[in-house]
């Protein structure tokens, strides 16, 4: 069974843009820990990404949340991004845990 995702709007100028990204990853129950070397890893299709990389992060945050600024949908700025990983990894948001290898990565490898 499909599990719907209620992708709230994020206003990227508000003051709390940064604590509303984070609700609706936790709301959407998005697969997001730092890992054993501090890092922040998002799990999505058997795949890790890093999510201090831009690329993962326009990846993962539109999948859970829709941007606006003057109230039309812009993609997931860059500064913002960066100022959510920050925040997250230097206030413990999200548990910490061993990934290990990235499975799909792993895979590919052996083949």
């Amino acid at each position: 069974m499909r599990t719907i995702i209620q992708r709230p709007e994020i206003d990227v100028d508000a003051p709390d843009a940064i604590e509303e990204i984070y609700q609706a990853l936790v709301a959407n129950n998005a697969d997001i820990v730092i890992d054993d070397d501090g890092a922040l890893i998002w799990t999505h299709d058997a795949h890790f990404w890093d999510l201090e990389a831009h690329a993962a992060l326009t990846h993962c945050l539109p999948r859970y949340m829709r941007f606006s600024r003057n109230d039309k949908y812009v993609d997931v700025p860059k500064r913002l991004g960066k100022e959510f990983v920050e925040w997250a990894l230097s206030e413990g948001k999200f548990n910490q845990e061993y990934r290990g290898p990235c499975p799909r990565c792993h895979a590919a490898k052996r083949r």
